[in-house]
Formats: C-alpha cells, structure tokens, sequence
C-alpha cells in the first residue's frame, strides 16, 4: 500500500500480488474490512502460507520504528492456552458455543490488526511532516534573524557614511 511500499518492492523485484495507492482517500475502517477479507480468502484458500505485515509505527512525536508482525497465522502462547483449560475449565459458558464466539470475535481481532498498522503509520507519516515543518520554521525565523541583523548593519553603515560625508563637507568650507 502507498507508493514508498510499491516502488520499494518492485525496486527488490519482488512480484505484487495487489497494490493500494492514494490510502488516505480511502476510509481506514472500510480499507481494514476490505483488506481483512482478502488476506483471509488468500490464507484460507491456501494462496499464502503468511501474512506479515511492515509498517511504520508510532512512537512519538519525533520517532517512530518500523514494524514486521505476522498477521497469519496467528501465534498463541500455548503456556496460556493450556493453564487457561486446566485451571478455568467450567467457569465460562459461551453462547452459542466458544466457535461461535471465535467466529464473531476472530476476524474483528484481525480487523484491528490492520487498522491499527493503517492508522500508526499515517500517524508516523504526520507526525514525520510535522517535525520537519517544525524544523522548516525554526530555520527561517533564524534566517529573518540574520537577514535582519545584516539589514540593519547595511543600513546603519549608509547612514554612517552620509554623516561622515556631511561632516567632511562642512570642514572643507571652514
């Protein structure tokens, strides 16, 4: 998606299965549907073994980092897995059942997963011009400083000049 990505890999050689330009005229919750549908048809339909996602993350205003997370499948820590099936067995009742559940909630978790690589990375973007606006306006304040401080030298050296030549006038007449 964007430009920076597409050229970036056709620049590798690297064959695109889709391409996405102009992302921010597309709605990102819409976009995040749209793309979670796809990448789930190509997974399910054993086009791609994995998804991974790269994107530009947000840190701060001034920093942000580049992140690879993979999107599918989905890594669960067994660790939790099985202390949550030993130990909560029976406390919990879903309804329909816990696959019904899963089913619901499942491709809303991969959903946010993509709206959130969507909307940190055009924060990271926006973030990335604001700095360097920032730091645009601070060197031309700092250069109408100088130009001022040298316009004033100049003007002041003019007026000094036309003294001294009024002054060396009225001494010639003396």
């Amino acid at each position: 998606m964007g430009s920076k990505g597409i050229r970036f890999f056709t620049a590798k050689g690297e064959p695109l299965f889709k391409s996405i330009l102009a992302v921010e005229r597309h709605k990102k919750q819409e976009l995040a549907k749209e793309i979670t549908r796809e990448l789930d048809e190509l997974f399910v339909g054993q086009k791609f073994d994995e998804i991974i996602l790269a994107y530009n993350g947000f840190i701060n205003r001034s920093s942000y980092v580049s992140r690879i997370q993979p999107y599918l499948p989905v890594a669960f820590n067994q660790q939790v897995i099985a202390a949550e099936t030993s130990e909560a067995k029976g406390f919990y009742a879903f309804e329909p059942s816990s696959e019904g559940v899963l089913a619901v909630l499942f491709p809303m978790f991969l959903e946010s997963k993509i709206f959130r690589s969507l909307v940190e990375s055009k924060t990271a973007e926006e973030a990335a011009r604001m700095l360097a606006m920032d730091y645009a306006t601070e060197n031309a304040s700092e250069i109408v400083s100088e130009l001022t401080l040298l316009y004033n030298r100049v003007r002041q050296s003019g007026i000094t000049k036309e003294i001294s030549e009024i002054v060396g006038g009225a001494e010639a007449l003396k």
